[in-house]
């Protein structure tokens, strides 16, 4: 506030109380009187309260005296907590607490023994809009009646006396935005429609005012292709927004674990049995299907170069319910029945055979510890048939462990 300023006082006077003694004989004549009060500032949010034609300190109809501090309203009632209010109103509250035990505290007349009232005039609570009764039983009651607030969209508040819930002209409705219609409708409801025809050219009238719309109208418009970071918001004001959350893939499953998935724009969910409540989960299955190196590659060279082999890959297929191990020239089989993608449990033994004067025997027995990864080993056998041609090959049986790596 600059400078000087005056305020009118609502100028509604003092009214009888009904319920009070003297109401109970019959409501006083109402004083009226208008008074104007002046707002001067003193230093850094200071102001001085001064009425033209002197001090004011009686009753107002929404409580209390005129006041500039808790001190201008002690009442002199030892349990009544006095405070100045932010209208500049005194409030006295009343207090148990502060009275002796077994006695309670009455705004008007301080502290009593017991809690029970006598007549209706113990029920005083000070507030005008209020109507105070004592009782069946010596229990005061406070009735609220809005019809005794005089001020528009006012209504009683048993604590606080009358407040205004609502607007009492269009003005107290201003939004502060140039393309909304605002009134104070029935029921002292404010009331802000937007127009479009109070903005310019293409124009709308939207939540903070004119603005150009965006080139999207649905969701589907902003989609950025990423799946995993949720979906896009179509703003009809700000245009495309990001999604407020990243997609939620949590099935609530305490037995699961739950990822989302970019390359396939899913949520995956992964068999979790760490928690007790858990069943074991299955072994997945293996994909034997694709190319592994070999180290060290088995190898051999006898039978005068009729058995000659340096395997440094394999070749895994699952074909027909069939492990196929393509070794070099050798192709090394495991019949089913076994799962629909391979042997159960990582586990496979395959194995290939000559048969002649000489049988010959090229096996591999694995296991796989991953998808990318096996262990096993490999052994070449020869057993004479003919009692001779093993002999005369020269070819010697051999194991080798080897590590098989998936292959890029």
């Amino acid at each position: 506030m600059s400078g000087m300023a005056t305020m009118p006082v609502d100028g509604k006077g003092e009214r009888m109380k009904i319920g009070s003694s003297a109401g109970q004989a019959g409501m006083s004549e109402m004083r009226a009187a208008r008074r104007a009060w002046v707002f001067a500032p003193l230093g850094m949010g200071v102001f001085l309260l001064a009425a033209c034609g002197g001090s004011d300190d009686r009753p107002r109809p929404d409580g209390g005296a005129r006041c500039l501090l808790a001190a201008d309203c002690d009442d002199a009632i030892a349990c009544t907590v006095d405070t100045c209010n932010v209208a500049g109103l005194c409030e006295h509250s009343a207090l148990d607490a502060l009275c002796p035990t077994g006695q309670s505290c009455s705004a008007t007349s301080g502290c009593r023994a017991g809690s029970a009232c006598t007549a209706n005039a113990d029920c005083d609570d000070t507030i005008d809009c209020t109507f105070d009764s004592c009782g069946v039983g010596g229990v005061c009651s406070h009735m609220p009646l809005d019809r005794l607030c005089a001020g528009a969209g006012e209504t009683c508040d048993v604590a606080m006396g009358c407040r205004r819930t609502g607007c009492a002209s269009d003005a107290d409705c201003n939004d502060m935005i140039a393309c909304t219609v605002d009134m104070c409708a029935v029921g002292n409801v404010c009331m802000n429609t937007p127009l479009d025809s109070l903005c310019t050219g293409d124009e709308v009238c939207g939540r903070t005012g004119c603005f150009t719309p965006m080139p999207c109208t649905v969701a589907a418009d902003c989609d950025d292709g990423n799946f995993c970071n949720g979906e896009e918001v179509c703003d009809p004001e700000f245009g495309c927004q990001p999604s407020p959350a990243p997609r939620d893939c949590n099935d609530r499953d305490p037995c699961t674990t739950e990822t989302c998935d970019t390359v396939s724009d899913s949520c995956v969910f992964t068999c979790d049995d760490t928690d007790t409540i858990c069943v074991m989960c299955p072994e997945a299955p293996i994909d034997y299907n694709g190319t592994f190196s070999i180290a060290p590659p088995p190898t051999q060279n006898c039978a005068f170069g009729m058995v000659n082999y340096n395997i440094s890959t394999m070749r895994f297929t699952y074909v027909g319910g069939i492990l196929q191990v393509m070794a070099g020239s050798f192709t090394l089989t495991q019949p089913g029945p076994t799962s629909p993608t391979g042997p159960m449990g990582g586990s496979f033994d395959v194995s290939y055979q000559v048969t002649g004067g000489c049988t010959e025997t090229y096996r591999l027995v694995g296991m796989f510890s991953d998808a990318n990864t096996f262990t096993g080993t490999w052994t070449s056998t020869y057993v004479e048939t003919d009692g001779i041609s093993c002999t005369l090959s020269g070819c010697a049986p051999i194991t080798v462990a080897v590590t098989g790596t998936r292959a890029p």
